[in-house]
């Protein structure tokens, strides 16, 4: 009787042993995957842009488009320059076209739907919804703020040299 107990036992502390290392490792991937989110979600929480310590020079202002240039060539038009960017708030931003909007000619629409910064507060991300005569979709772009104060906001394409083309630098008034 004692050797059916002792192989009853043996047989459990067999099996267990390979479930325990499983269990085990598990328990460590879900304990990584758990903090590598919340690493994440504090990161994310740390970079908003209602925590930018000059929001107050760049929202609320209009700022007006007076150049644009690439490679310190002035390259805009005439229809650029009464374009009209406004952040309204940490989320809201318009950008009025102006008058002489260079995009109706060809029948294309882009409207502004948000805003955020980005990058510790070094670039502004901007979502556009468009529409053409025969597509529609979002546009993001990403500026590379330059220089902001009260009168000035120059913005720098981020996305551009990676896509081995030249960067337009835009240039704002207040």
């Amino acid at each position: 009787m004692k050797t059916k107990n002792n192989a009853s036992i043996f047989k459990k502390e067999i099996s267990n042993s390979h479930i325990n290392p499983l269990s085990n490792l598990l328990k460590k991937k879900w304990f990584i995957y758990f903090s590598v989110l919340f690493g994440l979600m504090s990161f994310v929480a740390c970079n908003k842009t209602k925590d930018f310590d000059d929001l107050d020079l760049l929202t609320k202002k209009k700022w007006s488009l007076v150049s644009i240039k690439q490679e310190a060539i002035e390259i805009s038009d005439n229809c650029n320059l009464d374009d009209i960017l406004f952040f309204e708030n940490t989320k809201t931003f318009n950008y009025d076209f102006g008058l002489l909007n260079c995009t109706i000619e060809d029948g294309f629409e882009k409207k502004p739907t948000s805003w955020k910064l980005i990058n510790d507060f070094t670039e502004i991300r901007m979502k556009f919804k468009f529409k053409g005569e025969r597509t529609q979709g979002t546009i993001i772009e990403y500026w590379e703020i330059l220089e902001l104060n009260d009168t000035l906001l120059i913005l720098k394409d981020a996305t551009a040299e990676n896509n081995s083309l030249i960067p337009e630098i835009k240039t704002y008034n207040n």
